[in-house]
């Protein structure tokens, strides 16, 4: 299930044409894959649920911003090697987002 749309992706982007459509599609398929991957959880598992206790497509915000993160470090980084760059992590990126949606269970 797409949490993200192509529409928010490229907002979030500020993507205002069309040429990297399929690409940014590509990328939202690939962003919840990874998030759903590295909190060792199903993304529906997570979704907010409805009167009658279904869940309705909705995730928490702090998961979509996670995604947005990620997203956004994929479309603008489609490489391994980064010249002339120096990196830091911000406090408050993609770990820190998704930290209390971990999969905690001790083997």
């Amino acid at each position: 299930m797409a949490y993200i749309t192509l529409d928010t992706a490229k907002a979030h982007l500020r993507v205002d044409r069309d040429d990297d459509d399929d690409y940014i599609g590509g990328l939202i398929d690939m962003v919840e894959n990874c998030v759903a991957i590295e909190i060792g959880e199903d993304l529906v598992d997570l979704e907010e649920v409805d009167e009658h206790g279904e869940p309705n497509g909705i995730l928490p915000k702090r998961l979509i911003q996670a995604m947005f993160l990620l997203l956004e470090d994929f479309y603008d980084n489609r490489g391994s090697i980064l010249i002339g760059v120096s990196a830091t992590i911000r406090p408050l990126g993609f770990e820190f987002l998704i930290s209390p949606f971990r999969n905690r269970t001790i083997q």
